[in-house]
């Protein structure tokens, strides 16, 4: 029974999941390219390129933390793409960073409904296989409850197996016969207000998450205004320092050119002391000719 009604719902649920997912944080399905950052350099990551085993981009996706709205849009490309399976795996794998996060799973309804609605169609791929049917559409229902939880009186589905169960047993003769309009009423009422009640839910959740978004993009231009800041900071310190590295690279060009100045002045000192020496030396060798000229002129005049 429970089976029959899987398949009765997964119209919608697939339905419901796309909407979702399409109305999370204002993203789009239909993008074929993402926004990476690592070691704080940006860069795009272009969706058609992703190679039918997830393991690459799942690997990618952790390494660079990524937020949820890059692996729901990896996800709904793998499922677009009919690569049901891979799309599982990396919602899976998207599920368990954030259990490492410790994002409530209030904020991940629609990637249950997405998971959902994924094994309904791998359930349906394999109708010929009963036990692999019977396993998706019981994971199915296991992402079902996590987002409507389990209903047990005012359920449709529960409404649903009573009325199949009250076909089945013949009535009462002694039961007082009831307006045939009646238990219609009731299924339609508690399935209204089942819906109604599911609808707030999801707008509640699907508004947070715009909220969240929204002081997620206020804290990414942010920190972009921060960096552009820091860069510019960056530049000016950079010029600066060039600057100073010419100035005493000048510097030290002066200081070589007044050294050399400097011994090339202790050389001609050095050499005009030289000659100074030399021209003295003569100059006294001048005095003593002289003298010896003088005494021997007198030394002739008194011998004549």
């Amino acid at each position: 029974m429970i089976v029959d009604e899987q398949h009765s719902t997964a119209p919608s649920v697939g339905r419901d999941a796309k909407q979702q997912l399409q109305r999370l944080s204002g993203l789009s399905t239909d993008n074929t390219t993402i926004t990476l950052q690592l070691c704080g350099e940006s860069f795009s990551y272009t969706l058609k390129s992703l190679s039918p085993d997830p393991l690459e981009i799942i690997q990618l996706l952790r390494l660079t933390t990524s937020e949820r709205g890059n692996w729901i849009l990896v996800g709904a490309y793998y499922r677009r793409s009919g690569n049901t399976p891979a799309a599982v795996k990396v919602m899976t794998a998207m599920l368990e960073e954030m259990v490492k996060h410790k994002v409530s799973d209030g904020l991940l309804k629609p990637v249950f409904l997405f998971l959902s609605s994924c094994e309904t169609d791998l359930g349906r791929r394999v109708k010929g296989d009963a036990v692999q049917e019977a396993r998706h559409h019981s994971n199915a229902r296991k992402w079902l409850q996590k987002v409507y939880g389990t209903f047990t009186g005012n359920h449709p589905a529960s409404v649903k197996g009573i009325r199949r169960s009250e076909e089945t047993v013949p009535p009462k003769i002694s039961r007082a016969p009831s307006p045939p309009t009646a238990p219609q009423e009731i299924r339609q009422t508690s399935s209204l207000r089942a819906q109604a009640s599911h609808h707030k839910i999801l707008e509640r959740e699907i508004e947070a998450l715009r909220d969240r978004h929204a002081q997620t993009s206020d804290t990414l231009s942010e920190v972009r205004a921060r960096k552009r800041k820091l860069e510019d900071e960056i530049t000016w310190e950079r010029d600066t320092r060039r600057k100073l590295e010419r100035e005493i690279e000048e510097l030290r060009q002066d200081r070589d050119r007044a050294r050399r100045m400097e011994l090339y002045a202790l050389e001609e000192m050095h050499r005009e002391s030289e000659l100074r020496r030399q021209a003295e030396d003569a100059l006294e060798r001048e005095r003593y000719f002289r003298h010896e000229a003088q005494e021997r002129a007198r030394y002739d005049i008194a011998s004549e």
